[in-house]
């Protein structure tokens, strides 16, 4: 084999060993800048409790929620998009799937609320006594001008936890992706760094 040919080897597996090091740190982020976290006082969870333990209509169907509103935040134009960012925490009841549902949204004046709908969040086969986290992402949203909004979230219900934390983040800017997404990239540039590198041991034979 060449010199030529080893060089090629050498590099590749020197991105090899960074997408190793790649994989081992998360560098998930929900925005650029978090603007905005605030956990919720314990009035608030026991308003949401109270709510979980009436009981609901057909099964799947979402006919009320217990909402909460934050402070007002002055959300810049460019700064977007904005994130909100709802942290469940608790305690698994009994053994089997722990879900929990919470729609995000803005309050942007006048009585309008723009609603984001989020799909449930869940933690599969806990077990009875389990800490539980559960984290619910809105979808982006942009705002045209700047203008003042405020956070807010309809809390929805939760099964098999009893919840004892809640906290909500609001971040903005894009966000850098996660390690998978990293990795996934890296693997498509090693791709074509070993086709490449054939090639060439292929034309110097």
């Amino acid at each position: 084999m060449d010199g030529r040919s080893r060089g090629w080897q050498l590099v590749i597996g020197c991105l090899v060993i960074s997408a190793a090091g790649c994989a081992t740190k998360s560098s998930l982020s929900y925005g650029k800048h978090l603007v905005r976290a605030q956990d919720l006082a314990p009035e608030v969870l026991e308003r949401f409790a109270s709510f979980n333990a009436k009981p609901k209509g057909q099964p799947g169907v979402v006919v009320d929620t217990e909402d909460w509103k934050g402070d007002v935040l002055r959300a810049s134009s460019q700064a977007n998009p904005y994130r909100i960012v709802v942290t469940i925490r608790g305690v698994a009841q009994r053994q089997g799937d722990v879900t929990a549902r919470v729609d995000s949204g803005w309050a942007l004046g006048d009585g309008v609320t723009r609603i984001l709908p989020t799909p449930h969040v869940r933690s599969k086969d806990a077990q009875a006594g389990d800490r539980i986290e559960l984290v619910s992402v809105s979808a982006p949203l942009s705002f045209k001008d700047d203008r003042d909004v405020a956070p807010t979230i309809g809390y929805a219900g939760s099964t098999n936890l009893r919840v004892d934390g809640m906290s909500v983040e609001v971040w903005s800017g894009l966000g850098r992706p996660g390690w998978l997404e990293s990795l996934r990239s890296m693997t498509l540039l090693l791709t074509g760094l070993a086709f490449l590198s054939l090639a060439i041991w292929w034309r110097s034979r």
